[in-house]
């Protein structure tokens, strides 16, 4: 057997043992980032529909508001997210007096190394109640 390819046995492998931890990180990385992406933009049209909701349908059901923040969030991820949702006004819930919808929510890492801490992501929507009452 020639020399040259008796040193480059198992070169291949040394190679690949180097490059796998670096495509694992890239591939954990994109898959954590995409769940994020899903649960923001689930959290953000949550949020939209619940400030919708207490302008146009009923001004001071919040319990179904926020029901409607933990149904999106619930279908957007997999597993489950603590959401907290805060709503806030300008006083008397009247026509044409502002109501805020603030929520956010936790995403763990479902790879623990890749983040100890889990993101909290947050959403906000300020609308005017456009029922008369």
């Amino acid at each position: 057997m020639p020399r040259r390819l008796r040193d480059e046995r198992g070169l291949s492998s040394v190679e690949m043992m180097l490059l796998l931890p670096l495509f694992a990180l890239l591939l954990f990385g994109g898959l954590e980032l995409g769940r994020a992406v899903a649960l923001k933009m689930a959290l953000d049209d949550g949020v939209w529909y619940a400030a919708r909701y207490l302008t146009v349908q009923d001004p001071w059901d919040e319990t179904h508001a926020v029901e409607v923040i933990e149904m999106a969030v619930g279908r957007a991820i997999l597993g489950s997210a603590e959401v907290r949702v805060e709503i806030g006004d300008d006083g008397a819930r009247s026509f044409g007096s502002a109501i805020t919808v603030r929520a956010e929510a936790d995403l763990p890492a479902a790879i623990p190394f890749l983040s100890p801490h889990p993101l909290t992501l947050r959403a906000t929507h300020t609308q005017w109640v456009e029922v008369y009452p």
